[in-house]
């Protein structure tokens, strides 16, 4: 059992520790924009890490500042914080040795890029395949629509939902295992529409559209924005964003001032975000009013990764128990059935509800326990090392920046947008992106299986000349042999 640190040196520890993850992070995401790879798992990643621990830091530094710490409510996890800090580092240095080892091995040259995406719009670009990429749109907008008229209606009407939006942000909100079932899938279909708008984008940024193609995209892109606002969460509609600029940016070499402007963009985007959902938060949730300088305080460290892992290393110096992996089978396979799979645990005893269980933490609503703090319950301290598989992941989906336009989209529209879960869910957070990946592959195999099957119909439709008038058909002759004749 380690003890925490004396509180004489803790704050010290705090802010070294604290300086230490903001120059590690800070230096892999400026060599990854001087490689000109900004827009990789790998830089996001890294940029959550600095927010997370250099806002931990900041929030332990001044308790009292933070409800997290100030509220009576809260146990005191102070003494906790410089392990949670040391741990956190140590998960993302095996994060990046598992990271390096694999793109060190998967190293690909810039020409790459031109090709695969030129190959694809010379074979598959063509009226029929716009047509069925646009209908597969339309129905993944529509179906991300399906889960707000579940809440719509357990809330009793829409001015009743409206009242109380907030309050059913989170569940299906449905009554029956078959709703259930149709608002997930729905769920899991209508977030394909941002993979979807990555493609688009591309084909814009590659002048392949026409007027009409333009003015459907510019509607589509308006629909997503009001969709992705309309859930309530502040990374959706943030992430979304990021998301289509990065797709725009891989056609794009943008000059050092362009990036200022969109960085500075962004930058007040999210800042009226943040302050927008905190007021519809007071308006529909009974939430205290904050104003604009006091909900600065939750863009640091959004998810207080460093709070929720300095709880779990306490429980971890008090208690022998280890989950000691059960659940962890389950969290990436969540998606079979119990019909199928009979000896499968029930769903509160795996994922994240399992470690909220082990570590007394709330079960009623899911906590970012972070993926270093899901290996430390299952394993100790020396579970810190599973992070370098974290890594390993992440290396093979940053490799399909060169993949084609597909590999692309699956890259920048499902798997960019999940780091912030990835990170703060662990498991079943990976297991949820790597899911929501496949449906969406899943939907542009059946657009090309569509496109192809029609090619076939229209070559065997197509008349053929008889066969004596082929027969008597001579070759054209060459000039040389027409003169000599």
């Amino acid at each position: 059992m380690i003890a925490p640190t004396p509180a004489a040196d803790a704050n010290l520890l705090i802010a070294l520790l604290g300086c230490l993850a903001t120059a590690l992070a800070s230096t892999v995401i400026v060599v990854q924009m001087r490689r000109g790879k900004f827009f990789t798992l790998l830089t996001f990643y890294s940029a959550l890490f600095l927010l997370e621990n250099t806002g931990g830091a900041i929030k332990a530094l001044f308790p009292d500042s933070f409800i997290e710490y100030s509220s009576t409510y809260a146990d005191n996890r102070l003494p906790w914080v410089p392990q949670a800090l040391a741990i956190s580092l140590t998960g993302f240095a095996f994060f990046l040795y598992g990271y390096f080892c694999v793109a060190f091995l998967m190293q690909f040259r810039p020409y790459q890029l031109d090709l695969s995406t030129e190959r694809f719009f010379e074979r598959w670009w063509t009226p029929a395949f716009k047509r069925l990429l646009m209908l597969t749109t339309i129905l993944a907008l529509a179906a991300g629509f399906v889960q707000h008229l579940a809440r719509i209606r357990a809330a009793g009407g829409f001015a009743a939902f409206l009242s109380t939006a907030y309050s059913f942000r989170f569940g299906t909100s449905t009554e029956s295992t078959a709703d259930t079932a149709i608002v997930v899938m729905a769920s899991l279909i209508g977030s394909t529409a941002v993979p979807l708008a990555v493609i688009w984008i591309i084909a814009w940024a590659r002048h392949r559209l026409t007027a009409s193609d333009k003015v459907f995209v510019s509607a589509s892109m308006f629909a997503l924005l009001l969709r992705q606002w309309s859930t309530m969460f502040r990374a959706a509609l943030i992430l979304m964003i990021i998301s289509l600029f990065a797709a725009y940016a891989s056609e794009r070499r943008l000059r050092l001032s362009r990036w200022l402007m969109l960085g500075a963009a962004l930058i007040g985007v999210l800042v009226i975000a943040n302050f927008v959902h905190y007021e519809l938060y007071y308006l529909t949730g009974g939430w205290e009013k904050p104003g604009l300088l006091s909900s600065m305080s939750y863009l640091i460290a959004p998810h207080d990764h460093i709070y929720s892992l300095a709880h779990i290393l306490r429980t971890l110096d008090s208690t022998p128990h280890r989950l000691a992996g059960s659940g962890l089978v389950e969290s990436f396979f969540f998606f079979i059935p119990r019909s199928v799979w009979l000896t499968k645990l029930d769903s509160s005893m795996y994922g994240t509800m399992a470690v909220q269980a082990w570590a007394g933490l709330p079960t009623w609503y899911q906590m970012a326990i972070t993926a270093v703090g899901e290996w430390i319950a299952h394993f100790g301290r020396i579970g810190v090392v599973g992070m370098s598989l974290f890594g390993v992941l992440y290396a093979v989906f940053d490799s399909l920046s060169v993949r084609g336009v597909v590999g692309r989209a699956v890259l920048y529209g499902c798997m960019l947008g999940r780091v912030l879960a990835d990170a703060g869910m662990g498991m079943s957070a990976i297991a949820i992106s790597v899911v929501f990946a496949l449906v969406f592959l899943g939907e542009m195999g059946c657009v090309f299986l569509a496109v192809i099957i029609g090619r076939h119909l229209r070559a065997v439709r197509r008349p053929l000349a008889p066969r004596s008038a082929r027969r008597l058909q001579s070759p054209p002759l060459s000039p040389d042999r027409a003169t000599t004749k």
